[in-house]
């Protein structure tokens, strides 16, 4: 027996053995490590990774925020030298990962606003960080006022103590400079400051309108910084001359705004008298005529005769004029130059000037060298390409010769805003006599023959924007675009009821087409006129409908009638009329509004409404009453300026009469007689006529 307990005892040990050994082994399998994560005191740290085995790959967890700041990583050590690769790197033991910081870096840009050219961009600013001020853009025409922070240049960015809080784009603030020449008045409204330039020095006239101003109060304002001060006349109008230096000038309000014009007056002194001056071969008189917009009449040489100067300019030191003398029965241009000496404020000595070639002589030749013409200075107008010219001297416009390019569809690109156009016959004058305004639109078709009264003319004339020396744009060939809606009886603008139909700048030579078609036969209040830049309606210059004769279910309102509305009774079928704005052109409004009926009649109560008159300065408020044996008394309330003019007028009790198609008249004394025709609205209120007026009664 004891062999055998001998190996069980043994066989138990070794069973043992074997179990511990397993249970080792089985512990040091089971073993897991985590992930922790230091964002080093900047925003949310991510939860800490748990549960991972040896070998494991991390999860990448989701990029931490923070103001300010810009997030790059995740990194083995503190000072993140050694950064953990999250497709490769693996857990072998419990880690913690460091997150990488860098300062958020911000930019801030400069829009010009599509004048002169932008600064660079300024790039890596740290939150709080000022910024250095750039060199000011330029821009010709333009006086550049300062960088600001929104497009609308509200807020201005102070370089000083404004600080960067992100990404930012700065907003030039530019104004126009307002030329004044012989040609150009400044006349603008100052309630700040404005900037205008005058391309010679001399004297000019100032006039200053202030508001409410009392004749002989003193008036500041300010010109280049400086005060000036004016004493006002009737009106409220203060008049003085000042001598201005050739270039730009700064002209602001002190105390208070007021209206300004100022305009060149050089011409004033010294051409203010009659005087002959002797040289060695000629004499020559300078007078003005008398007028203020007259120029000085120049007689060159003995016995010869010439009309007034055509063109006038002065640099400061020579005046420079451009004479139309008659020579073998025609006229022709020359060119002199005159310097006026001037001694206590009269003209003492004169120095004249004549041209040969480009040189100017100091000694008055008998022949003078004709002067150029605008057919002259005229280039052929470049379909294919750029066209980039200088005005010349003593010529304000730019000129081109159409021939061959008339009645083409052509397109403008590049053209500067401000930059007119103009028929213009060279052969008129020497610099050419202006027609109609031609309108050019950047990147829209335009047909350079209109079919009217200029059309024989061959070239036009180009006024550059802002007073500059020359233009450049662009001017290509394209197909006929398709008729816009309107523009033939075939294509008419079609009108739905309710529905006004507005053209922003109608053209007052062509006529418009449109055509209507009632959803069911009625009562509608039919509006067609244009307005002025100021909102002023006015009548357009023919409503034609062109079924007229076609048994027509009305009369066809005049276009009186038409510009303040007029109620009219369409049958259910189409109409077409056409539109010829004329006067001055602007924006057109038609309008066809059906007039729902109420039914039953008119309703017993009190309805109040009114009308503005069309030719004095009264509105007229009525209260109609009805009772409920269908009479009607009305009262009359003048006012002016919004108050009460006059007392009420009540007029006796009046039965109303039934037209018999949903209308009713009634005729009525309130101080003058009144018909109304009067017509209940399915929302309570009535639609009333009176005369040439039409309004609406509120029920109340």
């Amino acid at each position: 027996m004891k062999p055998i307990k001998a190996f069980v005892a043994l066989l138990f040990a070794i069973v043992c053995v074997c179990t511990c050994a397993l249970a080792v082994a089985c512990a040091e399998e089971e073993k897991t490590y985590s992930v922790t994560f230091d964002v080093k005191g900047h925003g949310e740290a991510p939860e800490t990774i748990t549960g991972l085995a040896a070998g494991s790959l991390v999860e990448k967890p989701e990029d931490p925020e923070c103001e300010g700041y810009v997030f790059n990583g995740w990194f083995k050590d503190r000072k993140c030298t050694d950064d953990w690769n999250f497709e490769t790197d693996t857990v072998t033991e419990d880690i913690i990962l460091f997150a990488l910081w860098d300062t958020q870096k911000y930019t801030v840009t400069f829009d010009v606003k599509g004048h002169g050219e932008a600064p660079a961009a300024i790039t890596g600013l740290e939150k709080g960080a000022g910024i250095q001020k750039p060199e000011d853009p330029e821009c010709e025409g333009y006086v550049f006022n300062g960088w600001y922070k929104d497009g609308e240049c509200t807020e201005q960015w102070n370089f000083s103590t404004d600080k960067i809080d992100g990404d930012a784009t700065l907003y030039a603030a530019w104004q126009e400079i307002y030329p004044v020449d012989n040609k150009a008045t400044f006349d603008r409204n100052v309630d700040g400051a404005e900037y205008f330039s005058v391309a010679a020095a001399g004297n000019y006239a100032f006039t200053l309108t202030f508001d409410g101003g009392e004749a002989g109060a003193v008036k500041e304002y300010r010109l280049d910084g400086e005060a000036q001060f004016t004493v006002l006349g009737d009106g409220g109008t203060g008049n003085q001359t000042l001598y201005l230096a050739k270039g730009v000038h700064k002209i602001e309000k002190a105390d208070e705004g007021y209206a300004a014009k100022i305009a060149l007056d050089a011409l004033d002194m010294p051409f203010n008298e009659v005087v002959e001056f002797f040289g060695e071969t000629c004499a020559l008189k300078v007078a003005t005529a008398g007028g203020e917009d007259t120029v000085p009449t120049v007689r060159f040489g003995y016995g010869s005769a010439s009309d007034q100067a055509h063109a006038i300019s002065f640099d400061g030191e020579f005046y420079t004029l451009t004479v139309k003398e008659m020579n073998g029965g025609v006229y022709e241009y020359y060119q002199i130059k005159i310097k006026i000496n001037v001694y206590n404020d009269s003209a003492h000595t004169v120095e004249v000037y004549t041209k040969t070639g480009d040189e100017w002589n100091t000694r008055p030749d008998d022949v003078l060298e004709l002067a150029k013409t605008a057919a002259e200075v005229s280039g052929y107008l470049n379909i294919n390409g750029l066209n980039e010219c200088k005005v010349e001297n003593s010529f304000q416009y730019v000129y081109f010769t159409l021939l061959d390019n008339k009645y083409k569809w052509l397109e403008f690109s590049g053209v500067a805003d401000g930059t007119k156009f103009y028929w213009v016959d060279v052969n008129a004058s020497r610099t050419g006599d202006l027609g109609a305004e031609i309108e050019i639109v950047n990147g829209e078709p335009v047909k350079i023959a209109n079919g009217t009264m200029y059309d024989h003319l061959n070239h036009i004339a180009v006024k550059p924007a802002g007073g500059a020396d020359g233009v450049s744009f662009s001017v290509r060939e394209v197909p006929e675009p398709a008729p816009d809606p309107g523009l033939s009886e075939d294509n008419p603008i079609v009108l739905t009821a309710n529905e006004p139909f507005v053209l922003k700048k109608g053209n007052k030579e062509t006529p418009y087409y449109f055509s209507f078609t009632p959803e069911a036969a009625g009562d509608y209040f039919m509006s067609v006129y244009y307005e002025s830049s100021d909102g002023t309606k006015y009548k357009v210059q023919r409503c034609n409908v062109d079924n007229i004769m076609n048994y027509l279910p009305f009369r066809m309102p005049s276009v009186e009638e038409l510009a303040n509305g007029k109620q009219v009774t369409l049958a259910e079928k189409t109409y077409k009329f056409s539109v010829l704005i004329g006067g001055g052109g602007g924006q057109l409004t038609v309008s066809i509004e059906k007039i729902e009926k109420a039914e039953g009649g008119i309703k017993a109560g009190t309805y109040i409404g009114g009308f503005k008159h069309n030719k004095l300065p009264f509105t007229f408020d009525f209260t109609f009453v009805v009772n409920d044996e269908n009479s009607m008394t009305v009262t009359r309330q003048m006012k002016l300026g919004g108050n009460d003019y006059g007392t009420p007028v009540t007029s006796e009790p009046v039965e109303l009469v039934d037209g018999g198609n949903g209308s009713y008249s009634v005729m009525v004394t309130v101080g003058d007689p009144y018909k109304f025709v009067i017509t209940p609205v399915a929302d309570g209120s009535l639609n009333i006529t009176y005369d040439e007026y039409t309004f609406t009664a509120a029920r109340q």
